[in-house]
């Protein structure tokens, strides 16, 4: 009989796996179609209302942990928050991107203005030399992301923490620029 998924369980422990950065997405892909097979709820479809019901939460939990642990950045994002990191809050006065320092916040201002400044000109080479920039800041944040998390399980210490957020706030600082230009391209 399938039961349900204990309180708290986190989507790491969902495939029994470690919290880590590193994983083997072979391995995790491998992990999802078994529990998925295991827990849809077209097999417990003849089963109580309570199994099917449990059938249903699994596979939604199921669901939500691949997406998450599959997408690095996103796996980064949610082994922060195990870690009481929250990248974005609702109140943002605690999170990671709150904390990042008035020079990046002036950095991103330019970017933008800059952007604005050379479509208002009709100035595509611009455009793309923004949009180069902004690629290449972005490659290097999530080499940072990757560099502070790679150790964490051995070394879980703050600075590393802290370091792995503020490299993800810029992240969607550099993302929301991105889709600026994007939205921009496409109206």
């Amino acid at each position: 009989m399938l039961q349900p998924l204990p309180p708290g369980t986190d989507r790491f422990a969902i495939f029994g796996l470690p919290r880590r950065y590193e994983i083997d997405l072979a391995d995790l892909e491998k992990r999802f179609r078994d529990l998925s097979w295991e827990v849809h709820p077209d097999r417990h479809a003849k089963g109580t209302a309570r199994e099917r019901r449990v059938a249903l939460e699994r596979t939604t939990a199921l669901n939500d942990a691949y997406r998450t642990l599959k997408d690095p950045l996103k796996r980064a994002a949610y082994l922060l928050e195990l870690h009481g990191v929250k990248i974005e809050s609702e109140s943002g006065r605690d999170s990671a991107m709150a904390k990042l320092p008035p020079e990046f916040l002036e950095e991103v201002m330019e970017l933008r203005e800059g952007l604005v400044e050379a479509r208002a000109e009709g100035d595509d080479a611009a455009v793309q030399r923004l949009v180069v920039t902004v690629k290449e800041r972005r490659a290097h944040a999530v080499q940072a992301v990757e560099a502070a998390l790679r150790e964490l399980p051995e070394h879980p210490d703050q600075e590393r923490i802290a370091a792995a957020g503020a490299a993800l706030a810029r992240i969607r600082y550099y993302d929301r620029f991105d889709e600026e230009v994007q939205g921009r391209q496409d109206a």
